[in-house]
């Protein structure tokens, strides 16, 4: 990823995200900065860069919308962003989802 290591970046998409403090994504920087003040720019920009890249998954790509679909779309994810955790994995997925398919 870059000079940031991978676990920090993890969690910070994890609180930007919010996946278990909301129903519906947070998308909340506030939340990074509180726990990760001296990181600065870098991993802010880090954070939405890997959300844009996520967000570049269309449907088709882990299509058929069946129940299968979790599984397709968090084996993607791994495969673009093999330094992240699986909480960062899972909180991704379940942004994607929400912006997707709702």
């Amino acid at each position: 990823m870059s000079s940031l290591h991978d676990s920090i970046v993890s969690d910070a998409i994890v609180r930007y995200i919010g996946e278990d403090r909301s129903p519906f994504p947070l998308d909340e920087m506030s939340a990074v900065r509180k726990v990760h003040p001296n990181e600065g720019l870098e991993l802010s920009l880090m954070v939405v860069q890997t959300l844009v890249r996520s967000e570049a998954i269309t449907p088709e790509e882990v299509a058929p919308l069946d129940d299968g679909l979790r599984e397709r779309l968090h084996e993607r994810l791994r495969a673009l962003f093999p330094g992240l955790s699986e909480q960062a994995v899972r909180a991704i997925a379940w942004r994607w989802g929400f912006l997707n398919l709702r």
